[in-house]
């Protein structure tokens, strides 16, 4: 994934990161056996956030926002299996 904005000014960027996602499955006549894996580096980034920042014109001290940004992680490195069948 390339960087990109995570909130409207830019001013809270994700950097570019790499993800190795992986799936094997197993098909026979109508159901099916899978495992999975996501994130296996457990690359560390952001989803999405959300900006909480305010701007105090009160206090003209502070000229910069006021409070923060709320990053959402991603995914962790996560295994699991499943099982499905169509009728």
């Amino acid at each position: 994934m390339g960087g990109y904005g995570l909130d409207e000014g830019t001013t809270a960027d994700q950097e570019a990161f790499a993800l190795v996602n992986g799936r094997i499955t197993y098909k026979r006549d109508n159901w099916e056996l899978f495992v999975y894996a996501r994130n296996l580096g457990d690359e560390g980034y952001s989803n999405n956030a959300l900006d909480l920042r305010y701007t105090d014109f009160s206090n003209p001290a502070a000229p910069r926002p006021a409070g923060m940004i709320l990053h959402f992680p991603g995914w962790p490195r996560t295994f699991g299996a499943g099982l499905s069948a169509s009728f």
